[in-house]
């Protein structure tokens, strides 16, 4: 009896060391599946807001990365041809923003798949200055994104602290809960350079040479606990201020503005992604790594 007794046990022991490898590993391939594919996906361009009296923009256009040429020390590498542009008018003092991307159906950040290319993937919004705006004028610019109130935090815990409050969904998901911004002021406006790729070929990009010392988002990751939660939703802004003047930015004494450009640059946050990941483990949404999961532009620019 003792030795039956024993070998259960020992039966019962090797049953469950199996079933922890196994969950290990199926916890594994699900996290390594998650990230090999394709996940993150934005929905439409996004929207602009503006505000009374003149606009002291006369465009804005997008440019997607030029994937030939970026890589992980200068991602900042975007095609000569916007895919899509923005042009603004004012007519009996009515603003207008009219959208055309006739040259391309693609406008939109490309599908999140960081892992494999080993770059940060972004896109640009290149605001083009007027020319018709005065210098006291130039002193009122200012570029914003404001989150629109629909927009559900995915970083807020149910009760329990361990769960999410809104867990992440097929699609329909809030674009602003992984992204971060970054604001370059030019003083000259953008030219195609020249590249050579690790092929030999050439490539036209713009590469804008410097960037910001910080990144603008939505998700304050400093406010962020040990389990990847925000304590509330006055931690998921509402609105961030991108870009306003600032002293040196353009010339007060110089009859030309310096300030010809603002260059946006939009990308998807890493370690917003991993954390959403992380706090999502169990949600049946990650299980099938062949479908993408959706997210929305749930924010829009203000100028």
């Amino acid at each position: 009896m003792k030795k039956n007794s024993k070998l259960v046990k020992r039966i019962e022991r090797c049953l469950s060391a199996i079933f922890c490898i196994s969950a290990l590993f199926a916890c594994f391939t699900s996290t390594y599946a998650w990230f090999t594919a394709s996940r993150a996906v934005q929905a439409s361009a996004v929207e602009f807001t503006a505000n009374e009296g003149p606009l002291p923009f006369s465009k804005i256009e997008i440019f997607k990365q030029d994937t030939s040429v970026a890589t992980p020390s200068n991602p900042y590498c975007f095609s000569t041809k916007p895919r899509g542009t923005y042009t603004v008018s004012q007519t009996n003092g009515q603003n207008t923003i009219s959208y055309d991307n006739s040259s391309s159906k693609d406008d939109d950040l490309d599908e999140y798949d960081n892992l494999l290319n080993g770059y940060q993937q972004c896109i640009l919004y290149l605001f083009t200055v007027s020319d018709s705006i005065s210098q006291d004028d130039l002193d009122n610019i200012f570029i914003q994104a404001k989150r629109n109130d629909k927009s559900l935090c995915l970083f807020l815990a149910k009760p329990d602290k361990i769960t999410p409050k809104n867990p992440l969904l097929p699609s329909e998901n809030a674009l602003s809960n992984i992204i971060s911004f970054e604001t370059i002021p030019l003083s000259t406006a953008l030219t195609p350079t020249s590249r050579t790729t690790t092929s030999g070929a050439s490539a036209s990009v713009y590469a804008p040479t410097s960037s910001s010392d910080t990144k603008t988002q939505f998700i304050d990751t400093n406010k962020l606990n040990p389990q990847g939660f925000l304590s509330s939703e006055t931690d998921y802004s509402a609105s961030e201020n991108l870009f306003a003047p600032t002293k040196g930015t353009y010339s007060l004494t110089d009859s030309s503005k310096s300030l010809k450009q603002v260059a946006v640059i939009i990308s998807y946050d890493d370690d917003l992604i991993n954390l959403l990941y992380t706090i999502n483990l169990g949600n049946r949404v990650l299980d099938n790594p062949s479908n993408s999961i959706g997210f929305k532009a749930d924010w829009n620019f203000v100028i």
